[in-house]
């Protein structure tokens, strides 16, 4: 069973590590990391998980539904113009166009920012998670100590049922590739951002395109790993960047 919590910096994510240390748990149990902010998986070549900004989605939605409005308020002051000041053909039009434009981009930054604020409300929050492996009997040893530590976001994974089976339980688990060039650490920090990954694009809706569940929670895995290590393009293994 896998119990996790969220911290704002990994200061404090590291002195709760420490304390589960002190209760007997071993750090190839503990995993420490980033995780990146929602739409910055770098699931696509150019950056981003997402093939459309949530909150311009349904930005023409929006635009076309002022841009009426806004026409008709232009024709009417243009009417106005022309009638009480200066009777030239073109006032009414030019009225006209600029209430429509000026409607569609209302319309737009209003549809936006109601999409943005629903869209802050799903997904999980970027920070410094904190995972332990532990034994179901010390699951509730384990949130608490969380809960006393400030932790957010505490999760617990318990791998029952097909689909919802951690993939990796321990290191060994992990891809030959990965083991290979990657040191004990960044492993941990992949293993764990995979699992919780696996956890949060369950849904296919949430995914690039047809990508499976697999090969999106191994790029968030990646993404986490990125966060710390750096490659050594002449070797070809991947070191902490506090070493360059």
């Amino acid at each position: 069973m896998i119990v996790s919590g969220r911290f704002s910096t990994f200061r404090a994510a590291e002195r709760v590590a420490r304390k589960f240390l002190s209760q007997g748990f071993t750090r190839q149990d503990i995993s420490v990391f980033f995780t990146t902010p929602p739409g910055q998986h770098a699931q696509y070549p150019i950056g981003g998980d997402q093939y459309a900004d949530p909150g311009a989605q349904l930005a023409a939605r929006g635009a076309a539904s002022w841009m009426s409005a806004g026409a008709i308020i232009g024709a009417l002051a243009g009417t106005a113009l022309y009638f009480i000041l200066w009777r030239y053909w073109l006032i009414p039009i030019a009225c006209l166009s600029v209430g429509a434009y000026i409607g569609s981009l209302i319309g737009a930054l209003r549809r936006m920012r109601e999409q943005t604020a629903r869209s802050a409300h799903h997904g999980q929050d970027t920070g410094v998670m904190l995972a332990v492996h532990v034994a179901e009997e010390n699951a509730v040893n384990a949130v608490q100590l969380l809960e006393k530590s400030g932790a957010a976001d505490i999760e617990k994974a318990t791998g029952i049922g097909e689909e919802d089976t951690m993939p990796y339980q321990n290191l060994e688990e992990l891809p030959d590739s990965i083991k290979k060039h990657l040191p004990a650490h960044a492993q941990h920090i992949y293993k764990a951002a995979f699992n919780q990954a696996w956890d949060e694009y369950q849904d296919a809706a949430r995914r690039r395109d047809d990508a499976s569940r697999e090969e999106t929670a191994h790029k968030v895995a990646w993404s986490a790993v990125k966060n710390q290590y750096e490659k050594n393009n002449e070797t070809g293994q991947w070191k902490s960047k506090k070493s360059f």
